[in-house]
């Protein structure tokens, strides 16, 4: 086993078989912060981890899916994007606002194209690249000294 980053609530671990010492195996540990959601199929997690590991994605990945779940979140009235930032912030001290509103910017990248393997049509995919400017220009409003 090797440890190859742990923090206080997450544990990155590399397990190796001795059988098969050519194979790793990965092993993420993440201490969540609310109790479970019981649903018919069991419990799951609760909605504001849920949204705090999707925002952590954003902020680390940008991803064309990252944006997406955002998007739908907020558009869906679920949740604001300032309530998104809290939750972001409460399980990584290292979350900027800034740098967050300058990550909402890297959805310039993609295309129609990026976002049709999800099942999201070239309309939607425009009116979501909107939708994601006004919530950066919003959040660097927001921002003193921006």
């Amino acid at each position: 086993m090797e440890i190859e980053h742990r923090t206080e609530t997450f544990a990155r671990l590399y397990l190796t078989d001795s059988r098969d010492p050519g194979e790793q195996y990965r092993v993420e540990l993440v201490a969540n912060w609310r109790l479970p959601v019981r649903m018919e199929i069991g419990p799951v997690l609760h909605p504001d981890d849920v949204m705090a590991g999707k925002m952590d994605a954003l902020y680390n990945r940008a991803a064309a899916r990252d944006f997406l779940d955002i998007d739908a979140a907020i558009a869906g009235g679920h949740y604001t994007l300032e309530r998104l930032c809290q939750l972001a912030e409460a399980v990584d001290a290292g979350f900027d606002r800034a740098m967050f509103a300058g990550m909402l910017g890297y959805v310039e990248r993609f295309d129609s194209a990026d976002f049709a393997e999800y099942g999201v049509g070239a309309r939607e995919a425009t009116a979501l690249l909107g939708r994601v400017a006004a919530l950066r220009g919003n959040l660097r409003t927001a921002i003193p000294g921006q």
